[in-house]
């Protein structure tokens, strides 16, 4: 009977925590919950003449710290060049059309291929072969990472946009 009593008690038990789950998806996605968007002649939008004026300011902003940027992306990227660290691993971030290349020491970087596909070249090419950076420079184009696989026989360039937390 005891054992009767037990299965019993754990049936009620999931019965409860189903019809609570449930009970709060619908909660979740309620009908009143959701608001129209507002129409654009009604929102508050920014001027043409308001969006020039910040996009000037923050190209100021970025010209002025791209020196610093730069020496910090160089002062990451020598160590990676010198001590041959290979690429571990590549993630794509969409929204930016760029990619996190995570490295073996646990540096991450945000670039872009200087080609487009090169992304996806260097992905495919860290499944077979051990990825390794070449040299790195900067310039008007921004700082460029040069990766090499197989000798000197496969390379390929990336832009350098920053840094990033590994993952």
């Amino acid at each position: 009977m005891d054992g009767v009593a037990v299965v019993a008690v754990a049936v009620i038990g999931m019965l409860a925590a189903a019809t609570g789950v449930s009970w709060w998806r619908r909660r979740r996605l309620a009908p009143q919950d959701i608001r129209p968007l507002t129409p654009p002649e009604q929102a508050d939008v920014i001027g043409r003449a308001d969006i020039a004026d910040l996009d000037a300011r923050f190209a100021a902003v970025a010209q002025e710290h791209a020196r610093e940027i730069d020496e910090l992306l160089a002062s990451r990227l020598r160590p990676l060049v010198v001590r041959g660290v290979p690429v571990c691993r590549v993630e794509p971030i969409p929204f930016l059309r760029a990619a996190r290349v995570s490295f073996a020491d646990g540096t991450a970087l945000v670039a872009k291929g200087a080609v487009p596909g090169d992304l996806g070249v260097l992905a495919a090419a860290l499944r077979a072969h051990r990825v390794r950076p070449w040299s790195w420079s900067s310039g008007q184009t921004g700082t460029r990472l040069e990766l090499g696989w197989k000798g000197d026989r496969h390379r390929l360039s990336l832009v350098v946009t920053g840094l990033d937390q590994p993952s």
